[in-house]
This record gives C-alpha cells, structure tokens and sequence, in this order.
C-alpha cells in the first residue's frame, strides 16, 4: 500500500486531520496530536530514510489502528482530495453489525442533520427549530452528498461530499452549500463538548445560529443510539478547498453525558419563540366556512398537506385565511394546483395549525418547487 502514497501525501493529508508538525529531520518528518489526553507522536520517513518503503507502511499502519480507518481507506481519501468526507462509528459489543430496524433509523436521522443542516445554512436568519425541509434548495443540497460503506471494527457510516472545484474559483466566495453544512455539524459537536466541560446546556441553545438546531440535536442523538455506545465521528476536510477555521477540531467522541445534553438542548431549542416557516408545496385538500363567506366575521378555514421527504411523512395543518386568498385557495382545490405558505406553525392537541400567515400564493404547474 505505501508504494502507492509519498510521505509527502500522507503530510499533508495528517496536517488536514489536526496532525501538528513537530519537528523536520533530513530522514523524519515527526508529527504530534493529542488523542484521548495523550500526546500521540507519528514518524513519517524522508526519501533520503534508507528504508523508505517499510517506515511509510508502518506509519500508515499506525494511522490505521488510531483512526480505525483500513489503510485503502486511508490511502483512497489521500487520492480523493476533492471531498470533504464525514466518518461516524458506533462502537458497539455485537461487531457484525445491529438490528436492520435501528440501522434504518440510524440513516433517516442522519439524513435529518444534514437537511436542517443545510436549511439552517440556507436561512438568512437561522432558526432554533424548523417544522419542515420542504424547500427545494435543500433537497438539492441532500442530493449531492454520497453514502459510503461502513467499516469493520464498529458500525458506521460514511458521507462523501460533492468534488469541489478548484479553490481559485471560490475566490472572495463563500464556500459551497455542502462544506457550510458539515462545517455547522462540526460546530455543533465542537459546542455539544464544551457544554458537557463546562455542564452548561445553554452553550447549546445559544449557539444554534452556527451550530445544532433542535431537529439536528434530536437527529445526532438517535445516530449515536441515544448514548448507548461511545461514537467517534471525523471530518476529513478535501484539500482542494482549504478549511479557515483552523481551531475546527476533526475528531470528536461522544458517551451517554453528550446525547444527555443533547437531548435537553433540543427541548429548550423547541420552546423559544416560534418563527415563520415556509411550506414550498403544500395541496388543499378541504375547505369549510362558518357562514357566508362574503361577511367579514366569517371565519374561513382550509386543511393543507404536504409532503417532508426528509421525514419521509405527510403533514397536515389547518390555515383560517382572508376572503380574497380564500377565494384564491378554492381555485387552487378546484384546478388541484400546489400552493406556497408563510407563517408561523403550532401545535395544538395532536395536530398542526398556523396561529398566523404573511403569504398565500397559489403555483402553476410551471412554479412547482
């Protein structure tokens, strides 16, 4: 394997993954981190080393046992250096794997953090909580992201990123919807350790403007099967789009007190204030009025449904609307034609109502989102 990779590869790609250069020898290249409280240190041989081929492969080697990753792994993202690459492993005491119910949970709650992820990066003013991912932005964003194998040793999972162009083209640019979104899920993981240091939850409520929201807090808990096994997750950032927040640390490890704090922050998230959300497509399916509807007094209702492919469920909710976007909701139930709606979403005994609207817009076919 180490035939196929330089030293100098390896550099770069350990210097990507928090590895600090310590010292530079005409045979050694000494790298240091700290993993689990211990000052780990890695020696990769120079070309002048007389033995080359057999320090690098035992370098990778040791790369290998302290990342869990095989060494074609390591040595396929060393090549791949235009994705970001999203490692999450539960370490389990069964190692052929756990039962096909939870690891299909496991994967629609991951498919969860990246799409409020994504919404969240997407919003101009991010949220504490979101009620639907229904916007065709993000389903855009969802879609581009890979699914990897898992991985001997543990259950988990692997996320590729879309390949990035080169950085040139990025210039005075923020960077690509997909790198923001999985820099706010390390941001979050970076904030969910501080507030079990420091046994402060609201470390992450206020940081849900760069970090978790509460849909992602309750997403990562389910992922990490609710604390019920340690977790290591690692972000392998590409190389052809460089990170700027060097303090991002790349791994994290999470235990029973993480997915604690978690959970509480995702209550406290869903209590503040709700905010507007936006229902890209959303159908008529039933409409009713107390009496005549041209009186202003009458109270005018209609039930909405739509569709979340990011909970892969329907939603229905009830809108008391004005005499003329009424009027426009009936033509939308008669012709079956989608509709856009604002506002701000409750709940209320078992089912969802919007306490209030800013918009009503009836699409075409030619508007569909």
């Amino acid at each position: 394997m180490s035939a196929m990779l330089k030293s100098e590869e390896l550099l770069e790609y350990l210097t990507l993954q928090g590895w600090r250069l310590k010292q530079t020898e005409p045979v050694w290249y000494v790298l240091e981190k700290e993993i689990e409280g211990q000052s780990i240190p890695v020696y990769l041989p120079t070309e002048k080393n007389t033995h080359y081929a057999s320090y690098l492969e035992a370098a990778l080697q040791t790369i290998s046992a302290l990342s869990g990753a095989s060494p074609a792994s390591i040595a396929a993202d060393i090549r791949n250096r235009q994705r970001d690459i999203l490692r999450i492993r539960t370490h389990t005491e069964d190692t052929e794997g756990i039962p096909l119910s939870i690891a299909a949970e496991q994967i629609r709650q991951l498919k969860r953090l990246f799409a409020y992820g994504a919404l969240a990066e997407a919003s101009s003013k991010p949220q504490p909580y979101y009620l639907s991912t229904s916007q065709k932005a993000v389903q855009e964003i969802l879609h581009k992201y890979q699914f990897g194998h898992t991985f001997r040793g543990s259950f988990g999972f692997i996320i590729r990123s879309p390949e990035y162009e080169q950085p040139s083209l990025f210039d005075g640019m923020p960077p690509p919807w997909e790198r923001r979104t999985l820099k706010r899920i390390a941001r979050g993981l970076q904030l969910t350790q501080q507030a079990v240091k420091e046994h402060a939850t609201d470390i992450l409520v206020e940081g849900y403007k760069e970090g978790f929201t509460a849909e992602m807090c309750e997403a990562f808990s389910v992922i990490g099967l609710r604390g019920e096994h340690q977790t290591t997750v690692t972000f392998n950032w590409a190389s052809a789009l460089p990170i700027a927040d060097q303090e991002l640390p790349t791994d994290f490890t999470l235990s029973h007190a993480h997915y604690e704090y978690l959970r509480d922050a995702a209550e406290k998230l869903k209590k503040q204030e709700p905010q507007e959300t936006i229902i890209e497509k959303a159908f008529v399916i039933d409409v009713g009025v107390t009496d005549n509807p041209a009186k202003p007094q009458t109270s005018r209702s209609i039930l909405l449904r739509w569709y979340d492919i990011t909970q892969d469920q329907t939603h229905l909710a009830r809108l008391s609307l004005s005499a003329k976007d009424y009027t426009k909701a009936l033509k939308a139930q008669h012709d079956w034609l989608p509709v856009r709606v604002k506002g701000i979403l409750v709940r209320k005994k078992g089912y969802w109502v919007f306490r209030s609207y800013s918009s009503f817009d009836v699409l075409n076919l030619f508007e569909e989102t």
